[in-house]
């Protein structure tokens, strides 16, 4: 069941997130280019159905964004604070600093919760993944499993003999 922000144009009356029922039609219906099989039924007010307001939505390029001050190395050692307003302004940071790392200035900046998401968990932001991988040839030298030429001397414990080394009760 859809939920709308409603209001009456007449009197002026507001119904906000009011939950309006689907109906089913009979002959599908074609408006502005596609088929319509179900209508929604808006309550009246003043004998008219009540309107809806479309949802506004305001976005920082793709995700809401908080805005923030951070401490940028500058190429003569220094530290500039540096507000970040956008996600575009922290692109910027992270290709800068990125760049300056390559020229030998510094490090990288990188800000791994908008760089990753459920897609890429696995993948290391900053580099490569660190396991070590052998190569055909190490595994043929170190990979063999380990074997012994002495058998291994098994005893049992301090009070435990032959008639009692199960830990069920009488034998059971």
């Amino acid at each position: 069941m859809p939920v709308h922000d409603l209001y009456c144009e007449t009197c002026g009356a507001e119904r906000p997130n009011t939950p309006c029922p689907l109906v089913t039609l009979d002959i599908p219906v074609v408006r502005h280019g596609f088929v319509s099989t179900q209508r929604v039924d808006f309550p009246e007010c003043c004998d008219h159905p009540m309107s809806f307001r479309p949802p506004q939505v305001v976005m920082d390029a793709y995700e809401p964004f908080q805005e923030f001050s951070t401490e940028v190395l500058q190429p003569d050692g220094s530290h500039a604070p540096v507000l970040v307003d956008s996600l575009s302004k922290m692109r910027q940071i992270e290709r800068t600093s990125e760049q300056r790392e390559r020229d030998g200035e510094g490090q990288a900046m990188i800000w791994r919760d908008f760089s990753q998401d459920p897609s890429n968990r696995d993948v290391h932001t900053i580099a490569e993944d660190p396991t070590p991988v052998l190569t055909r040839a190490e595994k043929r030298r170190f990979g063999r499993p380990l074997r012994s030429s002495v058998e291994p001397e098994v005893t049992l414990g301090p009070g435990v003999t032959d008639a009692n080394v199960s830990a069920l009760k009488g034998g059971e």
